[in-house]
Parts: structure tokens; C-alpha cells; sequence
């Protein structure tokens, strides 16, 4: 079996959580700070949700790219400080967030295995966590089982 069929599978049960979470949330409390130091589940979703240009990059595949709505690399990016105030829309943030990630999911339907093995393109711990050739080596001497 394709590495990428373990990602995909890991992607899925990923994006049916997501689901899960956020699906009971009515939409006019989505961007609602529930407490003190508690940020609004709009601000994770929308952050989330700026990253699958990453991972289509790394896979090669930047032609399923979807665009980021105008401000949201700024406004959700890694270190800013969730604030309460105008949020896009529940159904908005959503929308980016599954259309992004199924894009990642139709690239990993055919993403060849020499994808993994190259050098992981990522900065600082993610290049530590995920190391290239020789971690996916080890990753799918685990995963390749057989039933003889």
C-alpha cells in the first residue's frame, strides 16, 4: 500500500473530527470567547484552515492550491493573538477549511511514495519531527505487515 494512503487515512479521521466538533456549534456563537484565556472556536478553524497550500506544496501538487480569502494569512497566522471582534462567518470559515483539506486528501490519492522520501521542506521542529528518507524508512518498516 502507498505511504500516502496512512496520511490520507489519518487526514480523514482528522477532517471527521473537525466535523464532529464543530457541527453542534450554532453559527452566531462561533466566534463567541467562551472565558478568560479561552479563544473562540472561529479563530482555530479559520488558523487551521490557512495551512493545505503548505501541504499541497510539499506534494507537489500546487495546482489544487485554494486561494486564502483576502486578510487571513495576517489575521489567523501562527503567534497572532486571538481578539474578539468580526470573524468571517461560521459557514465561511468552514467552507475554506474542508475545501483546503479535501484538496490535500485528492493529492495524496495519487502521491508517490518518492514524496516522502525526499527532504522535508518544513522549518524548525517540523523539520525535527519529520525528518525525510530515513524517518519514512522506519515509518513503513512498521506499517508493512505480512500475512504469509
Amino acid at each position: 500500500m502507498p505511504y500516502a494512503n496512512y496520511v490520507l487515512a489519518g487526514l480523514n479521521i482528522g477532517l471527521g473530527y473537525a466535523d464532529v466538533l464543530t457541527k453542534t456549534i450554532p453559527a452566531e456563537k462561533f466566534a463567541h470567547f467562551p472565558g478568560k484565556d479561552v479563544v473562540c472556536p472561529a479563530f482555530y478553524m479559520a488558523h487551521l484552515a490557512i495551512y493545505p497550500h503548505r501541504a499541497l506544496a510539499m506534494l507537489g501538487r500546487t495546482d489544487l492550491v485554494i486561494p486564502n480569502p483576502a486578510g487571513w494569512d495576517d489575521r489567523f497566522k501562527a503567534g497572532v493573538i486571538a481578539e474578539p471582534g468580526d470573524y468571517p462567518s461560521k459557514d465561511a470559515i468552514m467552507a475554506h477549511f474542508d475545501a483546503g483539506y479535501r484538496a490535500v486528501a485528492k493529492a495524496l490519492e495519487t502521491a508517490p511514495d518518492s514524496v516522502f522520501a525526499e527532504e522535508n521542506p518544513a522549518e524548525g521542529r517540523f523539520k525535527e519531527m519529520f525528518r525525510s528518507e530515513e524517518h519514512t524508512s522506519e515509518l513503513q518498516s512498521r506499517v508493512d505487515i505480512s500475512y504469509a
